[in-house]
Protein backbone atom coordinates (compact mmCIF):
# COMPACT_ATOMS: atom_id res chain seq x y z
CA UNK A 1 0.00 0.00 0.00
CA UNK A 2 3.05 2.30 0.77
CA UNK A 3 4.21 1.78 -2.29
CA UNK A 4 1.51 2.27 -4.42
CA UNK A 5 1.12 5.62 -2.66
CA UNK A 6 4.72 6.76 -3.36
CA UNK A 7 4.06 5.26 -6.67
CA UNK A 8 1.04 8.02 -7.35
CA UNK A 9 2.97 10.93 -6.09
CA UNK A 10 5.77 10.30 -8.58
CA UNK A 11 3.33 10.17 -11.29
CA UNK A 12 1.70 13.27 -10.94
CA UNK A 13 4.90 14.46 -10.07
CA UNK A 14 6.35 13.69 -13.51
CA UNK A 15 2.89 14.63 -15.02
CA UNK A 16 3.71 18.28 -15.07
CA UNK A 17 1.36 21.03 -15.72
CA UNK A 18 -0.37 21.72 -19.13
CA UNK A 19 -0.74 25.26 -20.74
CA UNK A 20 -4.46 25.07 -19.81
CA UNK A 21 -3.45 24.88 -16.27
CA UNK A 22 -0.69 27.35 -16.47
CA UNK A 23 -2.91 30.19 -17.58
CA UNK A 24 -5.97 29.44 -14.97
CA UNK A 25 -3.19 29.44 -12.34
CA UNK A 26 -2.04 32.66 -13.50
CA UNK A 27 -4.84 34.56 -14.07
CA UNK A 28 -5.45 34.41 -10.67
CA UNK A 29 -2.50 35.79 -9.55
CA UNK A 30 -1.58 39.22 -7.89
CA UNK A 31 -1.69 41.19 -10.79
CA UNK A 32 -5.08 40.11 -11.78
CA UNK A 33 -6.57 40.26 -8.41
CA UNK A 34 -5.89 44.10 -8.07
CA UNK A 35 -7.58 44.75 -11.10
CA UNK A 36 -10.85 42.56 -9.82
CA UNK A 37 -10.21 44.51 -6.85
CA UNK A 38 -10.60 47.82 -8.65
CA UNK A 39 -13.43 46.76 -10.81
CA UNK A 40 -15.24 45.76 -7.74
CA UNK A 41 -14.69 49.14 -5.92
CA UNK A 42 -15.43 50.85 -9.07
CA UNK A 43 -18.80 49.27 -9.26
CA UNK A 44 -19.60 49.94 -5.99
CA UNK A 45 -19.12 53.64 -5.73
CA UNK A 46 -21.33 53.30 -9.12
CA UNK A 47 -24.10 51.72 -6.67
CA UNK A 48 -23.64 54.05 -4.02
CA UNK A 49 -24.01 56.99 -6.12
CA UNK A 50 -26.99 55.72 -7.39
CA UNK A 51 -28.58 54.78 -4.49
CA UNK A 52 -27.98 58.28 -3.25
CA UNK A 53 -30.11 60.30 -5.86
CA UNK A 54 -33.15 57.34 -5.13
CA UNK A 55 -36.25 59.07 -3.62
CA UNK A 56 -35.97 59.19 0.74
CA UNK A 57 -39.22 58.46 2.94
CA UNK A 58 -39.16 60.42 6.35
CA UNK A 59 -42.14 59.19 8.80
CA UNK A 60 -43.04 60.97 11.64
CA UNK A 61 -45.36 60.28 14.43
CA UNK A 62 -46.17 62.53 17.68
CA UNK A 63 -48.89 61.75 20.48
CA UNK A 64 -50.42 63.98 22.26
CA UNK A 65 -52.59 63.38 25.68
CA UNK A 66 -55.04 65.68 27.59
CA UNK A 67 -55.50 65.47 31.11
CA UNK A 68 -59.22 66.61 30.10
CA UNK A 69 -60.84 65.01 27.37
CA UNK A 70 -63.23 68.09 25.10
CA UNK A 71 -65.35 67.68 22.40
CA UNK A 72 -62.81 69.25 20.12
CA UNK A 73 -59.50 68.33 21.85
CA UNK A 74 -59.54 64.32 22.51
CA UNK A 75 -58.06 63.02 25.50
CA UNK A 76 -55.15 61.04 23.49
CA UNK A 77 -54.67 62.27 20.26
CA UNK A 78 -52.07 61.08 17.60
CA UNK A 79 -50.37 62.73 14.87
CA UNK A 80 -48.32 61.80 11.46
CA UNK A 81 -46.53 62.79 8.44
CA UNK A 82 -45.24 61.42 5.66
CA UNK A 83 -42.52 63.12 3.42
CA UNK A 84 -40.98 62.01 -0.20
CA UNK A 85 -37.66 63.58 -1.17
CA UNK A 86 -36.33 63.24 -4.50
CA UNK A 87 -33.98 65.62 -6.45
CA UNK A 88 -36.64 66.06 -9.89
CA UNK A 89 -33.29 68.23 -11.43
CA UNK A 90 -30.03 69.48 -10.72
CA UNK A 91 -28.83 71.12 -13.67
CA UNK A 92 -27.39 67.92 -15.29
CA UNK A 93 -24.65 66.74 -12.36
CA UNK A 94 -26.52 63.17 -11.97
CA UNK A 95 -26.40 62.25 -15.44
CA UNK A 96 -22.61 63.33 -16.05
CA UNK A 97 -21.57 61.69 -12.64
CA UNK A 98 -23.69 58.58 -13.79
CA UNK A 99 -21.71 58.79 -17.10
CA UNK A 100 -18.55 59.03 -15.37
CA UNK A 101 -19.00 56.83 -12.89
CA UNK A 102 -20.16 53.77 -15.88
CA UNK A 103 -16.82 55.27 -18.03
CA UNK A 104 -14.84 54.55 -15.09
CA UNK A 105 -16.29 50.56 -14.78
CA UNK A 106 -16.14 50.22 -18.20
CA UNK A 107 -12.39 51.16 -18.19
CA UNK A 108 -11.77 48.38 -15.49
CA UNK A 109 -13.88 45.95 -17.03
CA UNK A 110 -12.07 46.28 -20.13
CA UNK A 111 -8.14 46.28 -18.37
CA UNK A 112 -9.26 43.54 -16.12
CA UNK A 113 -9.63 41.52 -19.49
CA UNK A 114 -6.13 43.01 -21.05
CA UNK A 115 -4.70 41.79 -18.20
CA UNK A 116 -5.80 38.43 -18.36
CA UNK A 117 -5.08 38.26 -22.29
CA UNK A 118 -1.93 39.99 -21.75
CA UNK A 119 -1.15 37.08 -19.07
CA UNK A 120 -2.47 34.61 -21.22
CA UNK A 121 -0.08 35.05 -24.60
CA UNK A 122 2.97 35.73 -22.21
CA UNK A 123 2.38 32.24 -20.25
CA UNK A 124 1.69 30.48 -23.52
CA UNK A 125 5.08 32.44 -24.67
CA UNK A 126 7.21 30.84 -22.41
CA UNK A 127 5.05 27.43 -22.33
CA UNK A 128 6.37 27.17 -26.19
CA UNK A 129 9.68 28.87 -25.37
CA UNK A 130 9.96 25.78 -22.85
CA UNK A 131 9.15 23.66 -25.06
CA UNK A 132 11.36 24.32 -28.11
CA UNK A 133 14.39 24.37 -25.27
CA UNK A 134 13.60 20.94 -24.02
CA UNK A 135 13.34 19.91 -28.06
CA UNK A 136 16.78 21.46 -28.52
CA UNK A 137 17.98 20.46 -25.31
CA UNK A 138 17.47 16.26 -26.23
CA UNK A 139 18.99 17.15 -29.73
CA UNK A 140 22.23 18.39 -28.27
CA UNK A 141 22.25 15.15 -26.16
CA UNK A 142 22.07 12.73 -29.00
CA UNK A 143 25.05 15.09 -30.53
CA UNK A 144 27.10 14.79 -27.51
CA UNK A 145 26.33 11.05 -27.37
CA UNK A 146 27.52 10.72 -30.55
CA UNK A 147 30.59 12.94 -30.42
CA UNK A 148 31.75 10.77 -27.45
CA UNK A 149 31.64 7.65 -28.87
CA UNK A 150 33.21 9.33 -32.15
CA UNK A 151 36.06 10.77 -29.58
CA UNK A 152 36.39 7.88 -27.99
CA UNK A 153 37.06 5.73 -31.59
CA UNK A 154 39.55 8.71 -32.73
CA UNK A 155 41.24 8.30 -30.01
CA UNK A 156 41.77 4.61 -30.24
CA UNK A 157 42.86 5.07 -34.10
CA UNK A 158 45.39 7.85 -32.85
CA UNK A 159 46.78 5.54 -30.66
CA UNK A 160 47.72 3.33 -33.82
CA UNK A 161 48.72 6.02 -35.67
CA UNK A 162 45.97 5.93 -38.00
CA UNK A 163 44.48 9.13 -37.58
CA UNK A 164 46.10 12.69 -36.59
CA UNK A 165 46.31 14.61 -33.55
CA UNK A 166 43.81 17.24 -35.26
CA UNK A 167 41.37 15.39 -36.62
CA UNK A 168 41.19 14.72 -32.60
CA UNK A 169 41.09 17.81 -31.05
CA UNK A 170 38.68 19.03 -33.67
CA UNK A 171 36.01 16.23 -32.27
CA UNK A 172 37.00 17.41 -28.66
CA UNK A 173 36.79 20.76 -29.75
CA UNK A 174 32.91 20.31 -31.07
CA UNK A 175 32.22 18.19 -27.94
CA UNK A 176 33.36 20.53 -25.59
CA UNK A 177 31.09 23.37 -27.48
CA UNK A 178 27.83 21.49 -27.19
CA UNK A 179 28.39 20.95 -23.73
CA UNK A 180 28.44 24.43 -23.56
CA UNK A 181 25.65 24.76 -25.21
CA UNK A 182 24.00 22.15 -23.37
CA UNK A 183 24.51 24.36 -20.18
CA UNK A 184 23.34 27.43 -21.39
CA UNK A 185 20.00 25.98 -22.93
CA UNK A 186 19.58 24.68 -18.97
CA UNK A 187 20.01 27.87 -17.68
CA UNK A 188 17.79 29.58 -19.97
CA UNK A 189 15.28 26.92 -19.51
CA UNK A 190 15.28 27.63 -15.71
CA UNK A 191 14.78 31.07 -16.72
CA UNK A 192 11.27 30.02 -18.68
CA UNK A 193 10.48 27.76 -15.17
CA UNK A 194 11.04 30.57 -12.72
CA UNK A 195 8.83 33.10 -15.06
CA UNK A 196 6.09 30.87 -15.26
CA UNK A 197 6.75 30.34 -11.21
CA UNK A 198 6.38 34.43 -10.83
CA UNK A 199 3.38 34.31 -13.62
CA UNK A 200 1.25 31.91 -11.42
CA UNK A 201 2.81 32.20 -8.05
CA UNK A 202 3.40 28.20 -8.31
CA UNK A 203 6.51 25.78 -7.62
CA UNK A 204 6.68 24.78 -11.40
CA UNK A 205 8.90 21.69 -11.78
CA UNK A 206 8.26 20.71 -15.44
CA UNK A 207 5.55 20.95 -17.82
CA UNK A 208 3.68 18.82 -20.38
CA UNK A 209 3.77 18.78 -24.08
CA UNK A 210 1.33 18.19 -26.68
CA UNK A 211 -1.28 20.33 -24.36
CA UNK A 212 -3.52 23.56 -26.07
CA UNK A 213 -5.04 26.56 -24.49
CA UNK A 214 -8.90 26.98 -24.39
CA UNK A 215 -9.77 30.66 -24.22
CA UNK A 216 -12.82 33.30 -24.67
CA UNK A 217 -13.98 34.92 -27.84
CA UNK A 218 -11.37 37.31 -27.32
CA UNK A 219 -8.33 34.70 -28.22
CA UNK A 220 -7.98 31.92 -30.66
CA UNK A 221 -6.92 28.44 -29.74
CA UNK A 222 -2.80 28.60 -29.58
Amino acid sequence: MKFLSLLLCSTLFLEGYTLQELVELAQKNRVVEAANLSLQSKQKAYESTKSGYLPTLSLNATLQNSYKETPISPRNLIRGNANIHYTLYDGGKRGALYEKLLYSVDASKENLEATKNTIALDVSRLYFEYLSFEAHKQSIHQEIQQLQAELKRLQMYYQTGSVTKDEVDKIDSRLKTQKVALSEIEIERERVLHMLEYYTDERIEDISAGSHLRVNSAFHDV
